[in-house]
């Protein structure tokens, strides 16, 4: 599932910002800002199929409804836990690959 588009894109950034000397839990909260940016708009239709329904009837009354902003209707939210939680996942795993290299 999107489960690990989100880990990817979180791995991938976070790699790409330290390879620029950046500080780990700086990369690792931008990391998650930029992964659950992505993928929220999956996880936002995957939400609606749990209650009930069809991929596109969801799809299309989300647009209707609000457009093209309603796919990241309630993201800021998701990134006040998403974006902590994900820098001090990657900082405590740097912190633990160091620890253990």
């Amino acid at each position: 599932g999107y489960i690990s588009i989100l880990t990817g894109i979180s791995f991938g950034s976070y790699s790409f910002m330290k390879r620029r000397d950046m500080d780990s839990a700086v990369a690792g909260g931008i990391a998650g800002l930029l992964s659950k940016t992505f993928v929220y708009p999956l996880d936002l239709i995957k939400r609606r199929l749990q209650i009930k329904g069809n991929l596109l009837n969801h799809i299309k009354q989300i647009y209707r409804i609000n457009g093209f902003r309603g796919f990241y209707r309630g993201l800021s939210l998701a990134l006040l836990k998403s974006v902590p939680s994900t820098a001090l996942s990657l900082y405590f795993y740097e912190f633990f690959t160091k620890l253990y290299s």
